[in-house]
């Protein structure tokens, strides 16, 4: 009888154990080969972020996955920003320098696509201005699939 309470204390512990430090993890867990971590390289990972976070215009930021090797990850970002009177319109900009392992489109149609590489480090270093409005954009991704899996909001000052 004391053997068995005692493994049925010890199982509960290691359970207990467990969901303690599947709590604390800084990232989630991968969906379908696809993980983004909450900070990278370059700070705060934008990717990461929950829908309608308000982002400052005077900081770096990281937009990073990690991704198995049959995953695919497209991101589209459209800028969703009202020109100000004269002329302004807010924007991101990303250091083409510093691009590691996703292929950029152009910007167009106020739109920006990036696709990730199956690599273990895709990551780049990302800021957004705004000029006297703020600005807001939309972020699609198309996460294993040709149609959108998730979208959210950036709203920056």
């Amino acid at each position: 009888m004391k053997k068995t309470n005692i493994l049925i204390i010890v199982a509960i512990a290691f359970i207990c154990a467990n969901a303690f430090y599947s709590c604390d993890k800084e990232e989630e867990e991968p969906l379908n080969g696809i993980t983004y971590p909450s900070s990278s390289t370059f700070g705060t990972n934008i990717l990461s972020l929950t829908d309608s976070t308000n982002l400052s215009s005077s900081t770096d930021y990281s937009f990073s996955a990690s991704l198995e090797s049959e995953a695919t990850l497209t991101i589209k970002i459209t800028n969703l920003s009202e020109t100000d009177s004269v002329g302004h319109v807010a924007t991101w900009f990303y250091n083409a320098a510093n691009v590691d392992n996703w292929d950029v489109s152009d910007y167009s149609s106020n739109s920006q696509t990036f696709y990730a590489k199956p690599s273990v480090d895709n990551d780049l270093n990302i800021s957004f201005q705004s000029y006297y409005l703020g600005g807001t954009c939309r972020i699609d991704f198309y996460e294993n699939s040709e149609t959108i899996t998730k979208t959210k909001y950036i709203v920056w000052e």
